[in-house]
């Protein structure tokens, strides 16, 4: 009992072409939920750094829900250029699309949401020189529209 797509009729067309186009918009959400976190960090990890600069703190990610849902993630360096000049280099040497939602500022920068915080660090402020480090910070709201 073999039915070609011919014999078929205009209304039971668009019914299996909405169940396909359903299914595959479904299997594409599905996907996504679970490797959020690798798409992110990937982000993070696919910028072109100055080569002179030593990873302080490996990227990490999180989905959390203070204030709105937002995903964040951040990985810190130490550059000798710099924080402003690591940030210039950055930006240029990166297309913008690598670039969206990802915002280059000094580790010690105030940040309410941040994964690694400087004023908690002991470590950190004996071994790094904070004028050097730059802190690479993804963040978008889970939701963009409100």
């Amino acid at each position: 009992m073999t039915l070609k797509w011919k014999s078929y009729t205009a209304g039971k067309r668009i019914i299996v072409i909405t169940a396909i186009l359903s299914a595959l918009i479904v299997s594409g959400i599905l996907l996504y939920i679970p490797c959020w976190k690798f798409l992110v960090l990937r982000r993070i990890e696919s910028l072109h750094l100055p080569e002179a600069s030593i990873e302080v703190y490996p990227a990490k990610a999180w989905l959390s829900d203070v204030y709105w849902p937002h995903i964040k993630a951040e990985k810190v360096l130490d550059c000798e250029m710099g924080t402003e000049a690591a940030k210039e280099y950055i930006e240029t040497h990166n297309p913008a699309w690598k670039l969206k939602n990802i915002d280059i500022v000094g580790y010690g920068s105030m940040s309410d949401t941040a994964i690694y915080a400087l004023d908690y660090d002991k470590e950190y402020a004996q071994n790094w020189n904070t004028d050097h480090c730059v802190h690479i910070v993804y963040f978008k709201k889970v939701f963009e529209w409100w």
